[in-house]
């Protein structure tokens, strides 16, 4: 696997999850450690998250043979949740969905248990 091919991926991964997401919901996810990835023979982008529902990394591989993406959770060194054959502009909403909601939580929903929590914290 070609370095600058990897980091080409990975780049082009980044931006597509800014271009579709928007900017609170991406960064509400505690993104840090934002770097290139290779597993196998397949490059991507691999980062750390500490959302509401997932701490641990999440990393996007592209499978170029099909022009999609496999999303994978890891969390403790082991796969704890994987999503494949995934559209560049569906990365933000299934990650979000895993990271920051628990799938099918409204916007409501997530509105209160964000409320909830940081009333918890300031008044603790």
């Amino acid at each position: 696997m070609n370095k600058s091919h990897t980091i080409d991926v990975a780049v082009t991964i980044w931006q597509q999850l800014k271009d579709f997401t928007d900017y609170n919901v991406l960064w509400s996810w505690g993104i840090h450690n934002v770097r290139a990835a290779t597993l196998g023979s397949q490059s991507g982008l691999a980062f750390d998250v500490n959302g509401f529902q997932f701490k641990g990394t999440v990393v996007i591989k592209l499978d170029e043979g099909a022009d999609l993406y496999d999303i994978c959770l890891v969390q403790d060194g082991k796969l704890a949740i994987a999503r494949s054959e995934v559209y560049f502009d569906e990365l933000g909403s299934i990650i979000d969905d895993i990271v920051e909601r628990r799938e099918g939580m409204s916007d409501e929903e997530y509105g209160q248990m964000v409320e909830s929590a940081y009333s918890e914290k300031l008044y603790a």
